[in-house]
């Protein structure tokens, strides 16, 4: 079984927007809008600060934010 990952480093996120539940993003995949969900916080049963969000035209869901912040748009070096 193959386990994806990925980091970001504070200095990544410091400028990047806000997330809330319910915003929506231009999806990187079909150029479409999609609304972000929240996951929940399996301790405390709240609202945590990752988001998500469904792209209807590839039908997989994609992270849209960590750390209450959106990554969406975030230039990667490929190292």
């Amino acid at each position: 079984m193959k386990i994806s990952y990925v980091t970001f480093g504070g200095n990544e996120l410091k400028n990047q927007p806000v997330i809330t539940e319910g915003m929506e993003i231009i999806c990187p995949q079909c150029g479409l809008l999609h609304k972000i969900k929240l996951g929940i916080n399996v301790e405390t049963e709240e609202k945590g600060d990752v988001g998500f969000y469904n792209c209807n035209q590839t039908g997989k869901i994609y992270l849209a934010g960590v750390n209450g912040k959106l990554i969406i748009g975030i230039k990667r070096n490929n190292d």
